[in-house]
């Protein structure tokens, strides 16, 4: 488990840790997180408990597939299981986070505590205890055969309106903004209190979603312009959070589809991608990040806040988890630092800054290069 980083109020507008806006002033004030929230992300995502990944594992035969040598890749593993290639380096990520197997190079070993007691034909399998209440069935999107979302080509289809309708978790529904809202907002504070976004003059909120980082940039930089992109359906919902705190008049609400180019933007110095990569594959994010560098002068800054993996993708276990979901609802994944570089490197940007942020996250500052 990660440790909880205290984190100090050293923001004069913030005012202290109640966990509610305020009046100050006259104008409304975030506090800053006094603690992170990491350690009880730590407990696990989307009500899934921890356990409930090893048994999957253990269903779906990639644990028995361990067993009976001592070392296997990852393709071993997908020619001796349902699991599609995105299925095992999805449980492969949490099951070593997890210690229960360790990576070595290409090849892939179950600990010896796994051996022993996680091999169903092994004498000593606690198994039948150890997941005897769970009930969740494996996500089918894992097994070979389920296509995989991008969302890209997704939004805006006949099918996606359909969803829209009928499941309150889609992007712009209210539900959903309020559960991104909830889960972003401490984190997205300490993000913005990082000095990193000091001196820009207008930065576009790339599929902003509720404004968790409109709202906290918009009070503690008065003279910034700040504009959100985000679904038109959103719109109605996003804007009673930013008259909550009263910065409705200071964000710009544009209506418009991000997987769509051009942008209708002009004049940035800064565009912010919070938690946005992890959706996409490789491709889709190209896209997003040379639309950024066609509107970046030389010297505009790109903020990208995401999870990322340790160098082995064997680590943090949050970042695993997310991963996880990931690939069961679209082409996207987690991130090194390194990939991400990668792309910002092929997109005519720079990277400039990794910094851990909040809640497991890290903010990527990257700097348009000449030539574009």
């Amino acid at each position: 488990m990660s440790r909880t980083r205290q984190m100090t109020d050293t923001n004069p507008i913030a005012g202290p840790t109640t966990g509610r806006a305020r009046a100050n002033g006259g104008s409304m004030a975030l506090p800053t997180p006094g603690h992170d929230v990491l350690p009880l992300w730590d407990l696990g995502v989307l009500g899934v408990p921890l356990v409930q990944y090893v048994a999957w594992a253990d269903d779906v035969g990639l644990i028995a597939a361990m067993a009976h040598t001592d070392a296997v890749t990852r393709d071993d593993i997908v020619t001796g299981t349902a699991l599609t290639s995105r299925g095992v380096d999805a449980f492969l990520g949490v099951l070593c986070s997890l210690r229960i197997v360790r990576k070595s190079g290409d090849s892939y070993r179950l600990e010896a505590l796994s051996r022993e007691y996680l091999d169903r034909r092994g004498e000593f399998y606690v198994g039948t205890s150890l997941y005897g209440m769970l009930r969740s069935p494996l996500p089918p999107q894992l097994r070979k055969g389920q296509a995989v979302r991008r969302y890209s080509t997704f939004t805006g289809t006949l099918r996606d309106r359909i969803r829209y309708l009928r499941k309150a978790n889609q992007f712009g529904r209210p539900e959903q903004l309020r559960s991104q809202h909830s889960r972003n907002s401490p984190i997205a504070v300490t993000a913005v209190r990082s000095g990193h976004f000091d001196g820009l003059h207008h930065i576009a909120d790339i599929g902003g979603g509720s404004g968790a980082f409109a709202i906290p940039l918009a009070l503690d930089y008065r003279d910034l312009r700040i504009t959100l992109l985000e679904l038109p359906r959103a719109l109605p919902y996003i804007k009673p959070f930013l008259e909550r705190y009263a910065v409705q008049d200071r964000v710009e609400l544009v209506g418009f589809n991000v997987h769509e180019t051009p942008w209708p933007l002009a004049g940035c110095d800064g565009l912010l991608f919070g938690n946005m990569l992890h959706f996409c594959d490789d491709a889709e994010c190209l896209v997003w990040l040379r639309e950024s560098r066609r509107l970046l002068s030389e010297g505009g800054r790109v903020f990208l806040h995401e999870m990322l993996w340790d160098d082995e993708h064997d680590g943090p276990l949050l970042t695993a988890l997310w991963n996880f979901w990931m690939a069961t609802i679209s082409g996207g994944r987690q991130r090194t630092a390194r990939e991400i570089g990668a792309l910002l490197d092929q997109a005519g940007f720079r990277m400039r800054t990794v910094e851990p942020t909040a809640g497991g996250f890290s903010l990527i500052v990257g700097v348009a290069r000449g030539g574009a």
